[in-house]
């Protein structure tokens, strides 16, 4: 521990603190437009936080039961009992003492890890107790009675219900009548006939005509026919049992006896059981009543118990508790991880700031604010630019002071990593704690603002101009073509005027900082098409609106239509009297 209240040279403090100030004043002369000259170092301090690892390890004995059949074969690893549940549990509960003995001498050496002991199984059972008897189902037999065909092997056929016969499956047959496949049902056919003519003359002669004329084909009446599939009986011979009656039995596929399942057919059942111990493993992270605030910070920054373990310092188990049973037994120990903070006081501009890291690689945890609190000058200079700027209303175009405090913002580094990127709490360097959420989100809306205003109030520089442009190419447009023309004329001019806009937009906010910068600063607040709306309309408007009062004002016809010219000579003077 070291302490002064007095400033304290670099050359004095000893390490980390060294490196701790050495790394402050790099941010601040490389990151930041302002100097370290202002940073003197008070006080140093080295600090042990602790945690508590409090670990629960249970072990409970689990019978597993599995069933067997005729079909078991005896092993070494086995061994016949008239109760193998019972005799399970009893084997069981004996190697959970051992395993409870176990459990307390690995937990009692010094160099055990904290997470050596994982969940799973601790103990697996080298013997296992079985017994095999007379298969109740079966009665021993191995096989038992169809119910479906009562033992015969075949069943009644469910299509013709042991008649033998079927329906005609001829879908045109109709009570044994199928429709004729010459005259297709109609019972008559077209046919071409000859017939002799006499004319008054005596002359015969012959005509072929189309005549219907009744089916000549065997059996057609009424256009139907004998069926030739079932021969005009409207039944045929059953299918599906062959003309049988009887079909195999689908459940003993015609044995007549189904097989046993529960003694895979061999008359004898029984049970194989056995006890395996596994271990169940909790960790809890607690931390002490008088433990600095900043342990719940580092916590979260490494990850839990996992990410602390590889910057603590890990003390051997204590046992704290525990109990033996039959089917289970637990063990409690508590750990303590300690872990060093290294807290440096500085002062800036007669203000004292604790910069504070911790871990053996001296990872960051906070800045004290000196950081932000020299960023905040710069900042507080913009908001009340913004806060100035609004004081001065609508039609003011100055953009000297907004622009000047926007340029010192961003000339630190700092604040434009602030703007492109994602801050993160906590880490190795001390970029990602300089500042905090609150300043990043006062910097995001100073920023967007100040790039929203600058645009506008540069539109409305740019209007007065536009507007006398556009005046001037209309009339000139109406005198020389006329209105019509005179008013493409002033449309493609507010469109040119607006495209002048843009480029001088651009082009200012490149001055202020590159793309990427403005981009960030503007989207962030969800702010870009409407800068870019509000500051066409302060454009487009004005010129529109004259453009559509001229074209009111002025007249439609050509200036000079109808007209005469003017006499040049006392010709055309004398012509004209």
């Amino acid at each position: 521990m070291i302490e002064s209240s007095s400033t304290l040279g670099e050359e004095l403090l000893p390490e980390p603190f060294c490196t701790m100030r050495r790394q402050l004043v790099e941010l601040i002369d490389q990151k930041t437009r302002f100097g370290s000259a202002n940073i003197h170092t008070k006080g140093a301090v080295r600090e042990t936080a602790s945690f508590n690892l409090e670990s629960v390890y249970g072990l409970r004995s689990d019978v597993q039961v599995h069933k067997i059949s005729g079909n078991f074969r005896e092993t070494p690893h086995t061994r016949a009992a008239s109760n193998p549940t019972a005799s399970a549990q009893q084997d069981g509960a004996a190697r959970l003492r051992l395993a409870s003995q176990d459990l307390s001498l690995a937990l009692g050496r010094q160099d055990i890890a904290w997470d050596s002991l994982r969940s799973g199984a601790f103990s697996l059972a080298d013997l296992r107790f079985w017994t095999l008897a007379k298969c109740s189902p079966c009665s021993g037999a191995g096989s038992r009675t169809c119910s479906q065909c009562t033992g015969y092997g075949r069943t009644l056929c469910g299509t013709c219900r042991g008649t033998t016969q079927m329906k005609c499956d001829n879908y045109q047959c109709l009570n044994g009548r199928a429709t004729c496949w010459r005259c297709h049902g109609n019972g008559q056919v077209l046919e071409v006939v000859s017939r002799p003519y006499t004319d008054s003359n005596g002359y015969t002669q012959y005509r072929y005509e189309n005549e219907y004329q009744r089916c000549p084909e065997y059996g057609c009446f009424g256009g139907r026919i004998q069926c030739t599939r079932c021969l005009g009986r409207s039944l045929v011979s059953c299918t599906t049992c062959s003309a049988m009656g009887k079909v195999r039995c689908a459940p003993c596929f015609g044995e007549g006896s189904i097989k046993c399942g529960s003694c895979a057919a061999t008359g004898r059942s029984g049970s194989l059981a056995w006890a395996d111990v596994s271990l169940a493993v909790e960790h809890k992270l607690s931390y002490p009543q008088a433990s600095p605030k900043e342990l719940a910070t580092i916590d979260k920054i490494e990850g839990g118990i996992e990410g602390l373990a590889k910057i603590a310092r890990i003390s051997s188990p204590t046992s704290v508790g525990g109990h033996d049973g039959d089917r289970d037994a637990e063990r409690n120990t508590l750990r303590t991880f300690e872990v060093d903070l290294f807290r440096l006081t500085v002062e800036c501009d007669g203000i004292p700031f604790e910069i504070v890291t911790y871990g053996p690689q001296g990872r960051w945890l906070s800045t004290g604010g000196v950081v932000e609190h020299l960023l905040n000058h710069d900042l507080s200079n913009i908001e009340t630019a913004l806060v100035d700027a609004r004081r001065q209303g609508w039609l003011s175009r100055d953009r000297a002071t907004l622009r000047d405090a926007l340029i010192k913002v961003l000339a630190s580094e700092i604040n434009i990593v602030a703007l492109t990127s994602t801050h993160r709490a906590g880490g190795a360097t001390p970029e990602s704690v300089a500042i905090s959420e609150d300043y990043i989100n006062r910097l995001e809306n100073a920023t967007s603002n100040a790039f929203h205003l600058l645009e506008v109030r540069q539109a409305k520089d740019l209007s007065w101009r536009i507007c006398i442009a556009t005046l001037i190419a209309v009339v000139l447009g109406w005198s020389i073509w006329g209105a019509i023309e005179a008013g493409a004329i002033g449309i493609m001019s507010i469109s040119a005027g607006e495209m002048i806009r843009g480029f001088f937009a651009r082009r200012e906010m490149r001055l202020i900082a590159d793309d990427a910068v403005v981009n960030a600063g503007v989207r962030k607040r969800g702010a870009v098409k409407s800068t870019q709306l509000l500051s066409t309309g302060v454009v487009v408007t004005p010129a529109l609106l004259i453009l559509v009062a001229l074209l009111y004002i002025l007249p439609s016809d050509h200036p000079w239509d109808g007209r005469e010219a003017e006499p040049t000579s006392v010709e055309d003077l004398e012509g004209g009297e």
